[in-house]
């Protein structure tokens, strides 16, 4: 491993300059991730230099995250709004410790039209990221950086460590077929070596959209191609995207590079580069660079080399884009098994005022795929009935009940016979039934409901509505009708469930207030990848046996079962036929001419069953092969 180096200079982004400082002895405080501990009222100053002279350019609050890249006579030296500062170490309290703070800058033609990569070394920029090639219209197209030729030399010749990363627009496994192929060839065609990765970036909006599994097999497939041709391997993530977009613990052999732009990487997993800016102003830089910390001192001694392999047939260069290769590849990766999602059939029925609910099985297999909450159907009313006849002094009730479920849906209030006044009628306006409602309570005053139910354990969009008629005049209620619940406040679960080699994944919606699952994908389980088995016991006619392997996705050890043997009585040689052959080497068997060691073999070669291999199986294994016998 290459000595690690401490960042000695300023990158101060004011007025899209650089300011270079002198080197510094650094001290042994580690670079990582830090909290400010302080009091509450107070701040700590940020200054522009390490001394309690040098202009003050911002303030740290107590709890403040901060990544801490160096430490020079007890000055940590941390970056805040855009801004390289220093401030006393004395009140970070470490959080996560790195191995190294090397800066790392990522340059792409695009970005940047020519840079000084002597000028980037000087700064303190210890290695760069060059973008190699991009991938278009799901890599239909595939060509070259324009620049990239250039940029290596250059780099190579400045000291830098150098390593590359290729822009990705594939969504399936023929296109990232295509585009592995062409790094390879190209790679294979320049000879470069690189002390850094080579890293698979996705560009797309589209790939952000693709499930966990399939965006996993896509990076791993990129991944293990570069591994395989003696290159280390790296993915580049924004740091958004979380275990919906990519299952993380499939990827623990590669550099991650994690972008997340601003003053601390939020995410949350463990990472070797963190990107903070992607457009930065340097001098040297017609244009602008991203820039990096290295926090895993993944630099190597040796440039790595390409292995001997046999080149893929794509035939790119280095300015025109390449031919598709045709979707018949014979290359392949490991794809998600492809279940055929039939049409959803219904489970529970919908009620007057409940969820019904739906499920969509695999035509082929029987798999559950998905599972969806239909819309309750609404109350039918009856006709009115009298719940109470009004009398001189007091108002009587009327009720319509649910022709479908019974219920009292529907209530109006008359006023009493001897009443003169007439009410004026309001607007209908919804009042919470949860918390107050007018049918329950009015039906338990008369006798037809018990005790209300906990009002907390009820949610609107568990319970009718109750939609109210008042009197602008006097107040008083005339009508209350049942209305069906509130609609569900459909939100993301946050517990989802990434799809694993033996577990199905889960991508659920939930009603935020119920608590109900409205919507339920599934992602099948991947299944374990063994490409060599080891035979741990041998099947026999009597016992299974046992075979084991390691997974290629998983790296765990996998055991299963392997069925007994199953003997065709007469089938000697195991090419499912009785015929001739058979007899002619059971005969060869029974005068010791031959042997079998096969159990199914010599199961099979007992004709008679006596437990003995003789002459006279021969003769009846021939006679079936002649249709003398019946089998």
């Amino acid at each position: 491993m290459r000595l690690k180096k401490q960042l000695a200079v300023l990158v101060a982004a004011v007025l899209a300059f650089v300011v270079i400082l002198p080197v510094f002895a650094a001290d042994d405080t580690p670079v990582g991730r830090y909290l400010i501990q302080i009091p509450e009222d107070k701040k700590l100053t940020v200054r522009a230099n390490p001394s309690s002279q040098a202009e003050a350019i911002d303030y740290l609050y107590n709890g403040d995250p901060v990544e801490i890249v160096d430490v020079v006579n007890g000055w940590a030296r941390a970056r805040k709004n855009g801004v390289f500062g220093w401030f006393d170490a004395q009140y970070a309290q470490l959080q996560q410790e790195y191995e190294c703070a090397h800066l790392i800058a990522d340059i792409s033609t695009a970005a940047a039209s020519s840079v000084d990569f002597n000028t980037l070394a000087a700064a303190g920029v210890d290695g760069v990221l060059l973008r190699f090639g991009v991938s278009a219209n799901h890599a239909d197209v595939i060509a070259m950086d324009a620049n990239y030729a250039e940029n290596y030399e250059a780099a190579k010749a400045a000291g830098l460590a150098v390593g590359v990363y290729f822009a990705s627009s594939a969504i399936n496994s023929a296109q990232i077929i295509r585009e592995y192929e062409w790094v390879l060839q190209s790679l294979a065609e320049r000879d470069d070596s690189f002390t850094l990765p080579v890293f698979y970036r996705p560009t797309t909006a589209e790939q952000k959209a693709l499930t966990s599994a399939e965006n996993t097999l896509l990076v791993s497939a990129f991944c293990q191609q570069m591994t395989a041709n003696g290159y280390q391997a790296g993915i580049y993530l924004p740091y958004d995207w979380t275990s919906q977009n990519m299952d993380f613990s499939a990827l623990n052999a590669y550099t991650r590079w994690i972008a997340d732009f601003g003053d601390y990487c939020n995410f949350t997993r463990s990472f070797d580069l963190w990107q903070y800016t992607a457009a930065e102003a340097f001098e040297g830089v017609d244009g602008e660079i991203g820039l990096s910390y290295l926090v895993r001192d993944i630099i190597t001694e040796e440039p790595q080399e390409p292995t001997e392999s046999e080149p893929a047939e794509t035939e790119p260069t280095e300015t025109e884009p390449t031919e598709p290769v045709p979707e018949e590849s014979t290359t392949a990766i490991v794809e998600v098994p492809q279940h055929s999602m039939g049409e959803y059939v219904v489970v529970r029925e919908p009620g007057c005022s409940t969820c019904g609910e739906e499920r969509a099985y695999c035509v082929d297999c029987g798999k559950l795929l998905a599972m969806r909450v239909t819309e309750p159907t609404g109350h039918r009313d009856s006709l009115w009935q009298t719940l109470r006849p009004a009398t001189a002094e007091q108002g009587g009730i009327l009720i319509r009940r649910c022709d479908i479920c019974g219920e009292i849906t529907k209530m109006q209030f008359t006023q009493p016979l001897e009443s003169s006044h007439i009410h004026l009628f309001s607007d209908w306006t919804y009042i919470d039934a949860v918390q107050d409602s007018i049918l329950h309570n009015t039906l338990r005053e008369e006798g037809l409901t018990g005790e209300q139910t906990d009002t907390k354990t009820r949610t609107a969009c568990a319970v009718d509505r109750e939609r109210v008629l008042t009197c602008t005049d006097c107040g008083e209620v005339v009508a209350v009708y049942a209305d069906t619940p509130a609609a569900h406040t459909p939100v993301e679960s946050p517990a989802v469930v990434t799809a694993d080699c033996e577990n199905d994944g889960h991508s659920r919606i939930l009603c935020r207030d119920c608590g109900l699952v409205l919507t339920d994908e599934v992602t099948p389980a991947y299944g374990h990848d063994v490409a060599e088995w080891e035979i741990v016991k041998a099947p026999t006619l009597e016992e299974e046996g046992e075979r084991q392997g390691t997974c290629a996705r998983c790296h765990q050890t996998v055991r299963e079962a392997i069925p007994k043997l199953e003997a065709i009585l007469g089938d000697v040689n195991g090419d499912s036929r009785v015929t001739s052959a058979d007899a002619r080497l059971v005969l060869r068997v029974s005068v010791q001419l031959e042997t079998l060691s096969d159990d199914a073999a010599l199961a099979a070669a007992d004709y008679n069953g006596d437990g003995h291999i003789t002459s006279a199986d021969a003769r009846l294994i021939l006679r079936a092969a002649v249709g003398l016998d019946a089998q």
